[in-house]
């Protein structure tokens, strides 16, 4: 499971990244020693990034890394190639100012952190309740660490009108106009923006709402691929699909498209491979 993920740093060797403060709870389940995996990446600008290596730690590990007094370095393995080196410049676990209580008034049990911050052990912490946070934005959740899988599906129900009709949102153009009907250019305004965000660039295409030997289908696949590459792709399995024998039918239910896009969903998080990052901040080197 994926618990953060970092900005990324462009055109940099030695990157800093920024400091940054995890929930304890969220990060490790207030397991101290519990393994999590920590991996670079080499951005590239098409979604396929390149790994650069990866190391194992704890929660105590990156403690008592930044404990030892001068900059630790986890070595960043790659088939049993060291390729480099994560140093650590600061890692502490945050309390609050009077720190937490026990029953009887005396100060919880805690450790100390040699660089100078106090680190509270897990079981002896007692949060507070925190005011009411901003809504999410879209950014919070990528740097989060959630993955976005584009998937589209097209209406092809009879109430988009008859697409040999000039007006109509089906309608095509002759190629000498150069202009797009309504689906055309909604596929690439809302592709264009979301499948920056999807890694690997292959997208799922369906349709629904259109009749192929007598029989509705509200969920076939657009194209000759399960997957096309890219928003061309997209383009061309849409376009394709007015070179088969279909009729646009009724009635508009979304019911098999979005069972279908749960699936994929589930199918995607399963083959997603997981990274957790631990630590405030860092440096390559």
């Amino acid at each position: 499971m994926s618990v953060y993920r970092s900005e990324v740093r462009k055109s940099s060797l030695n990157p800093v990244w920024s400091e940054v403060i995890l929930d304890l709870e969220a990060t490790c389940n207030g397991d101290m020693d519990r393994a999590m995996k920590v991996m670079l990446w080499d951005h590239r600008r098409g979604g396929k990034h390149k790994t650069m290596g990866e190391f194992e730690t704890t929660m105590r590990g990156f403690l008592e890394a930044r404990a030892s007094g001068d900059a630790f370095e986890f070595p960043l393995m790659k088939v049993d190639k060291e390729m480099g080196n994560i140093v650590v410049m600061e890692a502490n676990i945050i309390k609050g100012e009077a720190g937490p209580e026990t029953d009887n008034g005396n100060a919880a049990e805690s450790d100390v952190d040699p660089a100078g911050g106090t680190v509270v052990s897990a079981a002896a912490e007692a949060p507070e309740r925190s005011p009411k946070q901003a809504k999410p934005e879209f950014v919070d959740y990528l740097s989060g660490g959630c993955q976005i899988s584009l998937a589209v599906a097209i209406d092809f129900t009879a109430s988009n009108g008859d697409p040999r009709q000039e007006g109509t949102p089906h309608y095509f153009h002759p190629p000498e106009s150069k202009e797009w009907n309504d689906y055309e250019k909604a596929i690439f305004a809302v592709g264009s923006i979301l499948a920056k965000y999807d890694s690997d660039q292959k997208f799922p295409v369906w349709g629904f709402g259109a009749k192929y030997n007598n029989i509705v289908r509200h969920c076939f696949q657009c194209g000759s691929e399960v997957e096309v590459e890219g928003v061309q792709g997209i383009m061309d399995a849409y376009r394709g699909v007015f070179r088969t024998p279909l009729t646009m039918s009724y009635p508009t239910k979304f019911t098999e498209v979005i069972q279908t896009a749960a699936s994929y969903a589930r199918h995607e998080q399963v083959r997603m491979m997981g990274a957790g990052v631990c630590m405030r901040t860092s440096q390559l080197t």
